[in-house]
């Protein structure tokens, strides 16, 4: 405990002014600091020796971390030792304890959990990584008043009595082993929940979510289906589809496509992004012109589009044609033609249904990736002579294309544009 309190050359007395201040304002002062620096406060005067002791705040991280060597089980003892000396000390309750860390065969976690649930834990971040995953302990289920959870590299299987986390607001799983079936059910069981964040977990293909009070959702994984049922407050959804689908499920035709699958009650929506091969996998079946219903509050989509791939184009449209109020449209574009079923034809663009799509409130257009082809140049153009209000149409040419910036630029700027007040300006 020494070596994480000493500190050089202070001088107390200088700093004794402040040991009057009214208790709230040194808890506040003390929250502030890391718990490192809290610590070391202790050797301020003879009133400061214990303030520290009471802070609801345990933050275990790199600031505090004990000198490294290169034996991993030794590391892992200092600051095993250091959490244990924290938690002997601390005296009432720990709303929030956070331990981001590399842990050598650490079996000491089970103890700082109990700890934890009999002292009122509310936020729980448990954000580590070693040579095999951590099972989280039944004792963690036992935290009623648990409203934020974030677990990393753990296994996470709930006992059979337990009953959700009826307070928990944030839910955040990173490399977690976990079932399908206990991973809907989970999030089916907290009522409250607002925050969700998911990602790489193994066996998850197949996803249907169930949350009244969701806000705010960032899904990364292998998905094939999303569903979204009952989530008619979610406002910011991302996802992540980290792995192209193949050649067969491509090629399905007659069900209904992932697109409108994942619709579900996304009613309230204000910002989407689709990433890496989202807007592929969503893609699968027969697209709509539209959906069914719009999307009334999207006012940001951001897409990853393989241009060369019509049925990803036609998802794109489908997504701006049912959004009516749509402000800011970002795109990222490539090229996987020889991976891709069903390349687009020029034809395409000449569809009336393509082209029947207006942009009323279309304000900012960022493109990226441009490749200078027939088919992202008409996909661009389909765009300035649809949004009467746009006022900036930002573009930036593929690194194998720079040669070309001059002669995309001039082609653009012949474009006609339904907006007098459009800009186009070239991103470096």
């Amino acid at each position: 405990m020494n070596s994480f309190c000493e500190l050089e050359n202070v001088p107390v007395l200088n700093l004794d002014m402040i040991s009057n201040l009214p208790e709230n304002i040194i808890d506040t002062i003390l929250v502030r600091l890391s718990l490192k620096d809290a610590v070391r406060t202790s050797i301020l005067s003879s009133k400061w020796r214990f303030k520290w002791v009471t802070i609801p705040q345990l933050v275990f991280d790199k600031q505090c971390k004990p000198p490294q060597s290169t034996d991993k089980t030794l590391n892992t003892l200092k600051l095993v030792n250091i959490i244990d000396q924290v938690l002997l000390h601390h005296k009432g309750s720990i709303h929030k304890f956070r331990c981001s860390y590399y842990l050598h065969n650490c079996s000491d976690i089970d103890r700082w959990i109990i700890f934890l649930w009999r002292n009122e834990i509310k936020e729980f971040i448990l954000d580590i990584s070693g040579d095999e995953h951590y099972k989280v302990p039944s004792c963690l289920f036992l935290c009623r008043e648990m409203s934020h959870l974030e677990l990393y590299f753990c296994v996470f299987k709930p006992p059979s009595t337990f009953k959700g986390f009826c307070n928990l607001t944030t839910l955040d799983l990173q490399r977690v082993i976990i079932t399908n079936n206990t991973l809907e059910w989970l999030i089916s069981s907290c009522p409250v929940l607002e925050r969700l964040i998911l990602q790489n977990i193994d066996n998850i293909t197949h996803l249907r979510i169930h949350a009244p009070n969701l806000r705010y959702s960032n899904l990364g994984g292998v998905f094939e289906v999303l569903c979204f049922e009952n989530t008619s407050l979610l406002s910011t959804l991302i996802i992540d589809s980290h792995s192209a689908v193949t050649t067969s499920k491509y090629l399905e035709q007659g069900e209904t496509c992932n697109l409108i699958k994942a619709h579900g009650s996304l009613h309230r929506l204000e910002s989407l992004e689709l990433c890496n091969y989202s807007l592929q996998v969503l893609a699968l079946g027969d697209i709509p012109n539209r959906f069914p219903t719009t999307y009334d509050c999207l006012k940001k989509i951001t897409l990853k589009i393989n241009i060369a791939n019509s049925k990803e184009i036609s998802a794109a449209l489908c997504l701006c044609k049912s959004s009516p109020k749509l402000q800011e449209l970002v795109i990222s574009v490539y090229s996987d033609a020889e991976a891709t079923f069903g390349l687009v034809e020029l034809v395409f663009w000449e569809a009336p249904e393509q082209l029947d799509c207006l942009f009323n409130y279309l304000k900012t257009v960022k493109m990226t990736e441009i490749l200078g082809t027939t088919i992202d140049m008409k996909f661009i153009k389909l765009i300035l002579t649809s949004a009467p209000v746009l006022e900036t149409l930002y573009f930036q040419i593929a690194k194998n294309m720079v040669s070309e910036k001059l002669k995309i630029f001039e082609e653009l700027l012949r474009f006609r544009r339904a907006s007098p007040e459009a800009e186009i300006i070239y991103l470096s």
